[in-house]
């Protein structure tokens, strides 16, 4: 099967209804960017509209009401929403996929209880283990004193937790593989706290505050084994593309938004645009021209390359019920790079944006500042290359 093909079946799957969505919805969250960053959070009224328009349920089964898109429908959903602003993509990133996960993974009383009614959970939150719990009956009793990222935490109807397993004597509980065992834990909003904190540079409205969940006991139902984000070689469940590549196409999503926002801002800004020793408007100055071309290109390639390497993944896990491990790298190699190539593009377009990227508020100075704060976050750390390089080094012997 060839990527051409792979693009093409996954593309007929579901259509773009939900692209439709998302373009419908972008004009409002560029209106509400400025106020967003200002508040540090998605406003209510896009938060709204993502609800009404059923985006947060995008991933989800047909049989809850969602829409169970294809990976290259999803990427291009997420790539839309960033465009319209960065920290509203990260958002929605992370709660999407979070209900994903809840809406596939849980066990089927939770899933029902969850969404199979007419309101319909959101859910989010931090996937490291730095809570605490115990195994007791029915499930588990633990707590978390903060945990950092609740991206969206404000408006999510439940959050998760990430806890290491201890026995009633303190001591590590192991598993059959003889490491600790960890658990995801989903916990309603009444029952957690959100603590703030969010001042950062980039990703300002993402709202990703901490927050807290105090001792409770969370039934063995809404719990999930632990994926390690570190590990990109997970076992695909369901013939559908794994946990931890799953939150990578999300990441690729985010970063190609923002490079399409930047190379859309600084097109428009240098159109007709003078400037003090140029021999011809910005527009038609050869330099920039030759540099705009070659960053188009360079956006071109990168989207090409991701919506390839996780539409053929995901055609391969429906077709054969596993993702080779050579496809797996490539889903994480294509996001790394994603990263690289959009902050080399955003830069680019930063500058030739001049004092208008400088500006605030500003929509090309929140690209600059996004993807700053995007290209550093461990789904894209330089590591993914060194992980993700044996598989496809073996491709080339």
């Amino acid at each position: 099967m060839t990527l051409e093909s792979t693009i093409e079946i996954q593309l007929g799957s579901s259509g773009n209804d939900y692209l439709q969505r998302a373009r419908d919805v972008a004009p409002l969250i560029e209106a509400e960017a400025d106020t967003a960053e200002k508040e540090t959070d998605v406003t209510a009224v896009v938060a709204q509209a993502l609800k009404d328009a059923g985006l947060f349920w995008m991933f989800s089964p047909r049989e809850f009401g969602g829409g169970d898109v294809d990976i290259t429908t999803a990427l291009e959903v997420m790539e839309e929403v960033a465009r319209a602003d960065g920290s509203t993509g990260w958002m929605f990133m992370a709660t999407s996929i979070g209900t994903r996960n809840a809406s596939l993974y849980l066990a089927d009383e939770a899933r029902k209880e969850l969404f199979g009614g007419e309101e319909k959970a959101i859910c989010g939150g931090f996937g490291g283990p730095v809570g605490k719990a115990v195994r007791v009956e029915g499930g588990y009793r633990g707590s978390s004193e903060r945990v950092p990222f609740g991206s969206g935490s404000t408006y999510i109807t439940h959050i998760a937790a990430g806890m290491r397993l201890f026995d009633e004597n303190g001591n590590p509980a192991l598993g059959e593989n003889g490491q600790q065992e960890l658990r995801m834990t989903y916990i309603p909003r009444e029952r957690f706290t959100i603590l703030g904190n969010w001042d950062v540079m980039g990703l300002v409205a993402s709202g990703s505050y901490d927050y807290q969940v105090p001792e409770q006991f969370v039934p063995e139902r809404f719990t999930l084994p632990l994926v390690s984000y570190l590990d990109p070689f997970r076992p695909v469940q369901e013939s559908r593309i794994d946990r931890a590549s799953l939150g990578a196409a999300g990441h690729a999503g985010v970063a190609l938004g923002i490079m399409k926002r930047a190379l859309q801002e600084v097109a428009r800004i240098t159109d007709g645009k003078s400037r003090q020793g140029y021999p011809a408007a910005v527009s038609d100055y050869p330099v920039f021209l030759h540099g705009f071309s070659e960053k188009e290109a360079a956006y071109q390639a990168a989207r090409r390359y991701v919506l390839e390497a996780f539409a053929e993944a995901e055609a391969t896990a429906a077709a054969t019920g596993e993702v080779p491990a050579v496809l797996i790298a490539r889903m994480r190699q294509a996001t790394t790079w994603a990263h690289k190539v959009a902050d080399d593009v955003v830069s680019f377009c930063h500058l030739w944006g001049g004092t208008q990227s400088l500006r605030n508020p500003s929509a090309l100075g929140r690209c600059t500042r996004d993807i700053a704060v995007a290209k550093n976050h461990l789904f894209v750390d330089p590591i993914t290359y060194v992980s993700t390089a044996g598989p496809i080094l073996e491709t080339w012997r």
